[in-house]
């Protein structure tokens, strides 16, 4: 069991699995004016919540990025 979880760990920790998530954050980043536009049109209440959800999720992502990175490079 804990051999599986470690095998887990140190594949989503790989540098290279953490760069194609970095790509996604960055892919996701670029898309939130968009995505604000399309939330106001639907709802002005909504999209100023909606945009700040996006926002501190990329930031916390990208907070969590760092970590794995400098964690794996330890490894």
């Amino acid at each position: 069991m804990t051999s599986d979880f470690a095998r887990v760990i140190s594949t989503l920790t790989r540098p290279d699995m953490i760069d194609v998530a970095d790509e996604q954050v960055r892919g996701l980043k670029s898309r939130i004016p968009q995505l604000t536009h399309q939330a106001r049109q639907i709802s002005p209440e909504f999209s100023a919540d909606f945009t700040q959800v996006l926002a501190n999720l990329a930031r916390q992502y990208t907070e969590k990025s760092i970590l794995l990175k400098s964690n794996a490079r330890k490894v």
